[in-house]
């Protein structure tokens, strides 16, 4: 797991599991689409609260690591158009708050699927 050897060598001495923010802009770059990889090793984190991926250059949300407790993601300053919004409502059933501005969304019709969740 090539992803997870970087991420631990940016941690230190921070088992996964210990914790609960991680905040990844400016770390990696270029990152348009998750691999299963970053999947994987996302998802050993799995008491993270808070989840930061500004700047990723990220295109889409599929492949992304499903983390129970996860309540607040960032994913600003990417190249998200939202049309896949819907996959976090699944990922993330406590999620309540989703920073998506800098991103080329053009509808607000694709917060629709959060209207049943905690985030109205």
């Amino acid at each position: 797991m090539e992803f997870q050897k970087a991420l631990q060598d940016k941690l230190g001495e921070h088992e996964p599991n210990e914790v609960d923010e991680l905040i990844l802009d400016d770390l990696f770059e270029n990152i348009d689409t998750f691999t299963n990889d970053h999947k994987k090793s996302l998802e050993l984190y799995k008491n993270l609260v808070h989840l930061s991926l500004n700047g990723l250059g990220l295109k889409s949300v599929s492949n992304f690591p499903k983390l129970d407790q996860l309540k607040i993601l960032e994913l600003r300053q990417n190249k998200l158009s939202g049309n896949d919004f819907s996959e976090l409502v699944k990922l993330y059933p406590n999620l309540y708050k989703l920073k998506v501005g800098e991103n080329p969304i053009k509808s607000l019709d694709v917060f629709k699927p959060f209207v049943h969740n905690k985030l109205t």
